[in-house]
């Protein structure tokens, strides 16, 4: 179990996090809903200890943590393959075309950054997370600049790596639909200071079609 205690955030005086709990079920998926601005990337780089906390405390299950930004922050000079292996510049081959081949970039891994698509950087970006074969999986509005067609492909990426690696998942998102097509548990929030509107357990079997994406939308909605 993951677990965020009684955690406080105050970056410059400015509350962001009082006091705020929250517990994470192991192998699941979690979606942090909420509007812009309310402190739900905030709460992600907490759990992934990217933050100097002013009281509580974080427990983590894991011992792999990946993060996946919203803006895949590829360097440059460096190819996709090279990208994808910096995660501790891990060595192995098998592990680094492993996660080429998950997200289907083995044929543009020679490629510079400049020459993907935004919806292939943010695959590249996804597969520099899965190489270490998380066990805690970090993703902050992955599919916001993306288009329909590509944020379809994503999301199965996402699910695909979660059954492959039976991690745990958090995914900060504004998008309801989103929540709903990927998530076992939705937490609907609101702030500063954060805090917990709504919780929302989904049993829906996945895949989840159109349809009963728009069903658990009418479910979560307020």
């Amino acid at each position: 179990m993951t677990e965020l205690r009684e955690v406080s955030w105050r970056p410059a005086g400015v509350v962001v996090l009082d006091r705020f709990s929250l517990s994470l079920e192991e192998r699941r998926i979690t979606a942090i809903l909420g509007r812009s601005g309310c402190g739900k990337s905030s709460l992600l780089r907490v759990l992934a200890g990217l933050r100097a906390l002013d009281g509580g405390e974080v427990e983590r299950g894991a011992t792999r943590l990946s993060f996946v930004f919203q803006d895949p922050a590829l360097l440059p000079w460096r190819t996709v393959r090279e990208n994808v292996s910096l995660p501790g510049e891990f060595g192995r081959v098998a592990d680094i075309e492993r996660a080429l081949t998950q997200v289907g970039l083995a044929e543009q891994a020679h490629k510079l950054p400049a020459a993907l698509s935004g919806g292939q950087r943010m695959r590249a970006s996804l597969a520099r997370a899965l190489v270490s074969r998380p066990e805690l999986l970090l993703l902050d509005e992955p599919f916001g600049a993306l288009d329909v067609a590509t944020r379809a492909e994503m999301t199965e990426l996402v699910l695909r790596a979660h059954a492959e690696l039976g991690c745990t998942i958090v995914l900060v998102t504004h998008d309801l639909a989103d929540a709903a097509r990927l998530a076992d548990r939705v937490v609907v929030v609101d702030g500063p200071p954060l805090r917990v509107v709504r919780n929302v357990q989904i049993e829906a079997p996945r895949p989840r079609s159109a349809a009963d994406v728009a069903a658990l939308v009418q479910e979560v909605e307020p």
